[in-house]
């Protein structure tokens, strides 16, 4: 039963995830000019297959910049319109036939709501996830995986803010 909800309600977030990405996301991330990054922490299952979050951080410095996507620091996020942080979660899921991981990279920004121009909050207006449900969790499919949804971004804000 666990099982099904859980592949229930993967399908629904991803279904929803298409919906939002195809109704113009990519649009959200016009004029950012940068964005501070954070990769939460990683469970203990995912460290013993090798699995790190340095090595999840330094791919991708790499690859944002090699794009020429702007990395702030905590000080310059936070003085920045929007205060845009893009946030990374690798997770591993588990299943009597095996293991599988989810990937989930969003965009969290400084939200001000039009009915009340006094209400800030901070939301995602941007985010890419994948399920992958795999017979062994290895480091190298769960970099790769995170290196597509992070192409999705890149993708999304190249088009977005070309140059």
């Amino acid at each position: 039963m666990k099982r099904k909800i859980l592949i229930l309600m993967a399908f629904l977030l991803i279904a929803m995830v298409t919906v939002a990405h195809a109704t113009g996301e990519r649009d959200n991330l016009k004029g950012l000019k940068g964005m501070f990054l954070v990769i939460d922490p990683l469970s203990a299952d995912l460290e013993k297959r090798g699995v790190s979050r340095d090595e999840l951080q330094r791919r991708l410095v790499v690859k944002l910049r090699e794009a020429g996507i702007g990395i702030l620091s905590v000080k310059n996020a936070s003085t920045t319109p929007g205060q845009p942080i893009l946030q990374l979660k690798v997770a591993s899921v588990k299943k009597t036939t095996g293991h599988g991981f989810l990937i989930q990279l969003w965009m969290n920004e400084k939200v001000i709501f039009d009915r009340d121009r006094n209400r800030i909050v901070h939301g995602i207006t941007w985010i890419q996830t994948t399920i992958e449900f795999d017979g062994d969790l290895q480091a190298r499919g769960i970099y790769g995986s995170a290196d597509e949804v992070l192409n999705e971004f890149i993708n999304d804000y190249l088009a977005a803010n070309p140059k």
